[in-house]
């Protein structure tokens, strides 16, 4: 590994602001929804993918504060 690869790896962690890291990027600011709304699949039902997403994310942090206070897993047995 030489220095260049150390360099890239330690710029994963650094914090940018939002707007220089939408400049690196180079993206901007979305103005129009019905511009944004024509990229979205016409089968992907936006609440699902929102029911998903917290389902998940509840799941996530059951198994987290289980795992913190040393229980077993359901799958580790």
């Amino acid at each position: 590994m030489n220095n260049r690869d150390l360099q890239m790896g330690a710029d994963l962690w650094k914090s940018l602001p939002l707007e220089e890291l939408a400049e690196q990027q180079g993206v901007s600011a979305a103005f129009d929804l019905d511009e944004i709304s024509a990229l979205w699949p016409a089968d992907d039902d936006p609440d699902q993918l929102l029911d998903h997403i917290l389902l998940e994310r509840t799941e996530r942090r059951k198994l987290q504060s289980s795992c913190s206070r040393g229980e077993k897993h359901k799958n580790d047995r």
